[in-house]
């Protein structure tokens, strides 16, 4: 299963950041993605950040479809090497 990170400016209506995290350690990473966006960018009541998992990008426009506009790929990441 991979995980993504979206952050979505409701007042926009459009994703901000689409991000797949595709390693075993791929719910550690993204969590950690969405806090350090959080702390860097303070907590905006327009902007949603969440973490999802879900089998396939198709699985997740089919389960949360608002967040995506016609076309939108995920930029993918990887676990750094030196990471454990």
């Amino acid at each position: 299963m991979s995980h993504y990170l979206i952050v979505y400016s409701r007042s926009q209506g459009k994703l901000l950041r689409f991000t797949e995290y595709t390693s075993e350690r791929s719910g550690d990473l993204s969590l950690a993605d969405r806090f350090a966006y959080e702390d860097e960018h303070g907590i905006d009541p327009d902007v949603e950040v969440v973490v999802l998992g879900s089998s396939s990008v198709d699985a997740l426009k089919r389960t949360h479809g608002r967040y995506f506009p016609a076309s939108v790929t995920a930029e993918p990441k990887q676990a750094e090497e030196n990471e454990s």
